[in-house]
């Protein structure tokens, strides 16, 4: 079990717990987006998670899930990370040409 401890929340969270339930599909959006920004914050928790994923799917766990379905759990986070990323450079455009505009 490794726990995490959230600067936001103030609190320990179980990273295990947040990794089953979302690759079980069961996680809320804001499961979702913790797991997000634990993964994006070192590549050590990126390494973690594939490990704890290869360890779900290898288990069998995964079988047992009726609505587990790895391919479209990861379709669906590379999405949203998709959506982050363009929301981010977009804004950025839109402070640059206003920085541009008032030199």
């Amino acid at each position: 079990m490794k726990n995490f401890h959230s600067p936001s929340e103030g609190k320990h969270i179980d990273i295990d717990e947040v990794i089953t339930t979302v690759l079980s599909g069961n996680a809320d959006e804001q499961e979702y987006i913790f797991l997000e920004e634990w993964l994006s914050s070192s590549m050590e928790n990126r390494l973690y998670y594939v490990r704890m994923q290869d360890i779900w799917l290898i288990s069998g766990l995964a079988a047992n899930s009726a609505e587990f379905d790895a391919r479209s759990g990861f379709n669906k986070w590379a999405e949203k990370l998709q959506a982050k990323k363009k929301s981010i450079a977009n804004s950025f455009r839109k402070h640059r040409v206003f920085l541009e505009a008032s030199l």
